[in-house]
């Protein structure tokens, strides 16, 4: 009788066991699982994932719309980013970074700006370059100019015109339109040295005043290179 109920009891521990340990391993599942997609879905951690990408010197992973006028900025530039790094950063930007940002706070007012940079200092210094609030706030009015839902890149290119040395970097606007939108511009400006934790290229506002002036002097030299092609370069027959 005795071992009969000693059996009995050693039966219902190995039970109660045995349900811990599924439990627990439940519970140890359902945890790797939650810091895997925490870690997948962490923005910061995506940022430095496509960063690291970006600055693979000579890799182009894909075909990537490539801004217009680049490689006069390649030509000026004497610094450790390769053309490759440049169209990607551009691209990145163009593609990924405006639309992210413009969703995020194109309704937002000053003080929202500001409470949404406080809280995501990190990220805007990775994709952006910021670390003062002025600089991100001046970013952020400038793609508030746009409308719609949804950003689709239908054109970028850069003023050649703007190209210059300053403070060792390479400075040149760059000119964005989205489809059904009309254009935006911003100056970037690129370090001589590769950036490994953040975005090589930073980028400023522009005074419209000079905006304005640098657009009228590239239609110009467009136009003048229009005249001056000859008949050739036009792809026209010979009268």
């Amino acid at each position: 009788m005795y071992k009969t109920t000693r059996k009995k009891v050693n039966k219902k521990k190995k039970k109660v066991f045995s349900k811990k340990v599924k439990f627990g391993i439940v519970i140890a599942i359902a945890l790797i699982a939650l810091i895997i997609i925490s870690v997948i879905t962490n923005p910061k951690l995506q940022a430095k994932r496509r960063l690291k990408k970006i600055n693979e010197p000579n890799q182009m992973q894909e075909e990537i719309q490539v801004p217009e006028y680049l490689n006069t900025v390649v030509a000026a530039y004497n610094g450790e980013l390769t053309p490759q790094i440049m169209a990607k950063t551009y691209n990145n930007l163009a593609t990924v970074v405006i639309p992210k940002y413009y969703k995020k706070c194109k309704k937002l007012n000053n003080d929202g700006i500001k409470k949404f940079f406080n809280r995501n200092k990190e990220l805007i210094e990775i994709e952006l370059g910021y670390t003062e609030y002025e600089g991100f706030k001046n970013f952020v009015n400038t793609i508030k100019q746009l409308e719609g839902s949804k950003l689709e890149l239908e054109d970028y290119y850069i003023l050649e015109n703007t190209i210059e040395q300053k403070q060792g970097k390479i400075n040149a606007y760059l000119v964005l339109k989205y489809k059904q939108n009309k254009e935006i511009a911003l100056n970037t400006q690129i370090s001589r040295n590769l950036e490994k934790e953040k975005t090589s290229i930073q980028y400023t506002q522009i005074e419209n005043q000079k905006l304005q002036q640098a657009k009228q002097q590239h239609e110009q030299q467009e136009q003048e290179i229009e005249n001056y092609k000859s008949p050739y370069t036009r792809g026209r027959a010979i009268q």
